[in-house]
């Protein structure tokens, strides 16, 4: 197994608050030894190191399957348009909500912005894959969500499903017809059609659904599937 990491030791958000507000902070020089307390200037070095060690994958000895999650479009947005650095205005958080980053417009407007650059990185490490691969690679680009303008997780009535399990789920599998990929596919059946495709596995594919939970019972799931279209409407500027 080969894991990569841009910082040999990354303290979690609870450390980073005991590292700060103790006579530990006497100590902030330790970043120069590689342990990285969270910041936007991190963040935005993780989000950087991702691309740039997706573009080496080939360079690895096959076979071999790679996981890669890059934690971005959503926020916090520290890219513009054109990857320049911005450090938002309130304290470091990876949460991902409108509360935070108010008007709803600036959040819509961060959105876009971030992921208009990374488009163009996720385009750049495909291409990148793509030529320096001896064998034909399966690639998937899947989100984990969608953005959170609407999103209101502490309800049981989320204003907007669609927002949220709208995500990007392409395929690239070669010698596989495009028109035997069902264009309603969830990420619950990814693996079953490569496998399927790839290795006979002969397994059926699951049910496409969609659940919601809320955080204090994150377990405990609703089927909300026949609500996904349900009618959404921007929030107004100054509201919550």
């Amino acid at each position: 197994d080969v894991y990569r990491q841009p910082y040999p030791i990354f303290l979690n958000e609870f450390e980073e608050f005991f590292f700060q507000n103790t006579n530990l902070s006497l100590f902030g020089f330790v970043q120069d030894f590689g342990v990285s307390i969270p910041s936007y200037d991190t963040h935005r070095r993780i989000v950087s190191y991702g691309f740039e060690q997706l573009k080496e994958i080939p360079q690895l000895d096959s076979p071999k399957f790679t996981l890669v999650h890059i934690v971005s479009p959503h926020p916090p947005f520290v890219f513009d348009s054109e990857g320049n650095p911005i450090n938002p205005d309130y304290p470091f958080t990876i949460a991902d909500n409108r509360y935070l980053i108010t008007p709803p417009s600036k959040y819509q407007q961060g959105y876009l912005d971030q992921l208009t650059y990374v488009n163009g990185q996720v385009i750049q490490a495909v291409d990148a894959i793509l030529k320096n691969s001896s064998t034909p690679p399966i690639i998937i680009l899947q989100g984990d969500h969608g953005p959170g303008i609407f999103l209101d997780a502490q309800t049981a009535t989320p204003p907007c499903f669609y927002e949220r399990y709208t995500i990007l789920n392409a395929y690239h599998l070669p010698g596989v017809d495009p028109a035997s990929i069902p264009q309603d596919v969830t990420p619950v059946n990814t693996f079953r059609i490569i496998f399927n495709n790839y290795f006979s596995a002969k397994l059926d594919l699951l049910p496409d659904r969609q659940y919601f939970s809320l955080p204090e019972t994150v377990h405990q799931f609703v089927d909300v599937t026949e609500r996904i279209d349900d009618a959404c409407i921007f929030p107004e500027e100054g509201t919550k």
